[in-house]
């Protein structure tokens, strides 16, 4: 037996058992799915609205054309830039597609995340390797950070009533928690001095896994140096999330005829958004209609999985736009500000 042949065999089982997984997650999915359908809380025929009203299909397109693709891909740039990889905008744009086409096809809202890490080190040194994964990460914490921010500020604006409802104590100790870690976590990254930095100090002592650590803290010290990379991404990501819950109002308006308190609609719609980042499936289908549809009740705005099903299908199906540019990505150098990074990104099967 050829060591290539043993080496497929050796890796079937691994397959055999991701296959297994994804058809569990998506059973569960459309489990869901059939359940809202059948109970009346999913009505597929609400899609027909993006016909009769031209608009709402208008809007959505320029949110995820605005506010997903060119600003998402400009916060990413941004610390990019902030560790010295200084990449052309367009390759930003280019692999920000690639990313939304695997966001939607793989299981749940971090995959295209992976590609992009991917693709970005491919190509570059290995002492920029965890730079590189490290904007990625943060890409994403800000911009959960910024929902933590939108949250928290809806729920202190209508405290009264947040406290007076007990079934929504819950939501508001989860977003004013993380709203209180973020702004912590933000401030020990910029501000906190040398002299009282015990993370820093815990990355010089000697035990495994230590050398991987210290990578990343020193990877994220380098913002320190320049705290407006993230005040930038922390203010891009607020716009991209408040472009969302304006649509998102929109589209309640035009689909219940009801006109929810915007502040208590940015409380809810901010949890129920970070629920469709669970790993289940592709643009939190299933989950996130069903965190729609129980967290808009919560304000008396009845028919959220509806809601979450207009907006959501139409960027699914602008995501898959992304196949484009991975199929013609090409191998580039990318002009860093002392070095050149060149990136070798043709498609590969196994990706």
């Amino acid at each position: 037996m050829t060591p290539t042949s043993s080496l497929h065999k050796d890796s079937r089982p691994l397959k055999y058992k991701n296959l297994m997984i994804n058809v569990l997650k998506m059973s569960f999915v459309g489990s869901i799915l059939y359940w809202l359908a059948a109970s009346g809380r999913l009505d597929f025929n609400q899609l027909k609205i993006l016909l009769k009203n031209p608009t709402i299909l208008v809007a959505n397109i320029a949110l995820w054309l605005f506010a997903y693709l060119i600003l998402g891909a400009f916060r990413w740039y941004l610390l990019l830039r902030g560790q010295g990889l200084i990449l052309n905008f367009l390759q930003v744009i280019r692999l920000q597609l690639i990313g939304f086409f695997f966001n939607t096809a793989i299981p749940g809202a971090v995959g295209g995340d992976i590609i992009k890490a991917v693709y970005v080190i491919k190509g570059l040194q290995s002492d920029r390797k965890t730079p590189a994964m490290l904007t990625i990460l943060l890409d994403r914490i800000m911009g959960l950070a910024a929902l933590f921010y939108i949250g928290a500020f809806s729920i202190l604006m209508s405290l009264d009533f947040f406290l007076s409802q007990p079934v929504l104590l819950p939501l508001v100790i989860f977003v004013l928690v993380g709203t209180i870690a973020s702004m912590l976590g933000i401030c020990w990254v910029l501000f906190i001095n040398d002299k009282y930095d015990f993370i820093a100090r815990l990355t010089k002592k000697k035990f495994p896994g230590v050398n991987t650590l210290a990578g990343i803290y020193n990877a994220i010290k380098v913002y320190r140096a320049k705290p407006i990379v993230i005040l930038q991404t922390l203010l891009i990501g607020i716009t991209i999330q408040g472009l969302a819950v304006s649509y998102g109002l929109f589209l309640t308006q035009s689909l219940t005829g009801l006109t929810p308190n915007p502040l208590k609609f940015c409380a809810v719609y901010a949890v129920a958004v970070m629920t469709t980042a669970l790993p289940l499936a592709p643009g939190g289908l299933g989950v996130g209609h069903v965190a729609f549809e129980k967290l808009l009740l919560l304000i008396n705005v009845p028919g959220g999985a509806n809601i979450f099903n207009v907006m959501v299908l139409v960027q699914l199906i602008l995501n898959l736009l992304g196949f484009i540019p991975y199929l013609n990505f090409k191998s580039q150098n990318l002009q860093g500000s002392d070095q050149a990074v060149s990136l070798d990104i043709t498609p590969k099967s196994s990706y």
